[in-house]
């Protein structure tokens, strides 16, 4: 929805940003979470790591 892609890791069953998706980052069960404390826990990490 942001313009960004993102490509399937099968490795680590996951979805990842693809090369050109600079300031936007995948998180909870998109980035391969289970569970709502990880999904949570997840998004304050992303959210750090953005916006430092």
């Amino acid at each position: 929805m942001a313009g960004g892609i993102s490509q399937w890791n099968v490795q680590s069953e996951r979805l990842e940003p693809g090369i050109d998706s600079q300031g936007i980052a995948l998180t909870g069960n998109a980035a391969g979470y289970i569970g709502h404390p990880a999904c949570l826990e997840s998004g304050r990490t992303t959210i750090d790591q953005l916006l430092g």
